[in-house]
């Protein structure tokens, strides 16, 4: 199931975040995709809330680690945002098959994950993550890393 975010709140902001925060830039250059990869359904809503119309982002929802694939090599995305633990292929394996394809290599991964421990940290950016977060995650924090990628 792939979702895009084109609700009636699409390119305004509503967020946690000031005007009057370092680094908060109005007016982006241009639109961010993310492409969120998650098969529970409550935190890909929760997602989906929280970033309802974030000026500059557009957000895209799938469940499958396979049809996120299919989407990075068919539309433009700038950041994917996953889970490690998928029904069809691990979000690891997401990592290692972007990040091995030119044609996605430059695309930025963050995994959202349940899965707190070392192991999968290691695993997971010795695969290609940019960043490594636990569930739950503060809203602030993860704006701030899209932000920063």
């Amino acid at each position: 199931m792939l979702a895009e975010n084109k609700g009636p709140n699409a390119g305004n902001f509503r967020s946690q975040m000031s005007h009057d925060e370092p680094g908060w830039n109005a007016q982006p250059s241009r639109i961010r995709r993310i492409l969120l990869v998650d098969p529970d359904e409550p935190v890909s809503s929760l997602l989906l809330d929280a970033l309802d119309g974030q000026e500059g982002l557009q957000l895209l929802i799938t469940s499958s680690g396979r049809e996120a694939l299919s989407i990075a090599r068919a539309q433009t995305v700038d950041i994917i945002i996953t889970e490690l633990m998928l029904q069809d292929i691990s979000g690891s394996e997401i990592c290692r098959c972007l990040k091995s394809d030119p044609l996605t290599s430059h695309i930025k991964v963050i995994v959202l994950t349940v899965l707190a421990d070392r192991e999968n940290r290691r695993q997971a950016l010795d695969a290609g993550a940019d960043l490594f977060f636990t569930k739950p995650v503060s809203l602030a924090a993860l704006l701030g890393a899209i932000k920063q990628l």
